[in-house]
């Protein structure tokens, strides 16, 4: 893997990647999708981790980056628009851990995740901390 992986604490099994200038919160999303958008606000990542430290690279391109699909094989993506130029993957449960990115303008973005390793959430399965990855990819929908 290339790249490093900053740590980021996941509770309910729920990653909020938000606009901040969102006046608000948006609504949980569809828990069957991993990424699910809530327009204009940001976008749930459902993550297969129900409490616990995932790892996350978190990257902005200024085109759509390649996607290397055998190392990475599960991967979702949705298009939003965006109204600020700060973008972060915050934890919903309250804690401090946020990973804060800027964009290169207000605009309609596409946000792509990748993942493996992912625990199953029937909690038959446990990860230790850190070994659930995700790739967050944003750039500028064309």
């Amino acid at each position: 893997m290339t790249g490093e992986f900053e740590p980021l604490l996941t509770d309910h099994h729920t990653i909020l990647l938000a606009d901040v200038d969102a006046p608000d919160w948006p609504a949980f999303g569809d828990h069957d999708a991993v990424l699910s958008a809530r327009p204009p606000l940001g976008v749930w990542l459902h993550t297969g981790v129900h409490t616990g430290d995932i790892g996350v690279r978190f990257t902005v391109h200024d085109t759509e980056p390649p996607l290397d699909e055998a190392q990475w094989p599960h991967h979702d993506q949705v298009t939003l628009f965006l109204q600020s130029t700060e973008f972060h993957a915050i934890n919903i449960g309250g804690g401090h851990d946020t990973i804060e990115r800027t964009l290169p303008a207000p605009g309609e973005y596409t946000v792509r995740a990748a993942w493996n390793r992912r625990a199953r959430e029937d909690h038959n399965e446990f990860l230790d901390d850190g070994e659930e990855l995700y790739v967050i990819d944003v750039w500028p929908a064309r």
